[in-house]
């Protein structure tokens, strides 16, 4: 969601039908200007607000404009590195493996088999 009053108060209403649901949920801050104070105050109201959020970035825009992501245009550039955390995040959420970590666990059991 955007950190602003409008967007808070559309997804309070979402949390509640979530939570009468009993349904795990979490909040992605997007779009959020360098040092906003607004985004400060918003994420002070959510309760189940996530780690990470995405910042107000050129290339999230840019890129889908060649038909691709931030993370395939500019794998190392900020846009990419927040996608990249956020989805790590939802990863551990759901108990997914990531590449990542697949990665690193192939590597382990190399090691260990040598």
């Amino acid at each position: 969601m955007q950190p602003s009053p409008t967007d808070l108060w559309a997804t309070k209403a979402t949390l509640d039908i979530a939570k009468s649901e009993n349904i795990q949920v979490r909040v992605v801050l997007n779009r959020i200007s360098a040092n906003s104070k607004m985004a400060e105050t918003i994420a002070a109201e959510l309760p189940n607000l996530s780690k990470n959020s995405l910042g107000n970035r050129v290339l999230f825009a840019s890129s889908i404009m060649e038909g691709r992501s931030a993370t395939e245009v500019g794998p190392s550039t900020p846009a990419a590195l927040e996608v990249k955390a956020l989805a790590e995040e939802i990863f551990k959420l759901l108990k997914i493996k990531s590449a990542k970590e697949e990665v690193q666990e192939n590597a382990e059991e190399g090691l260990e088999t040598a």
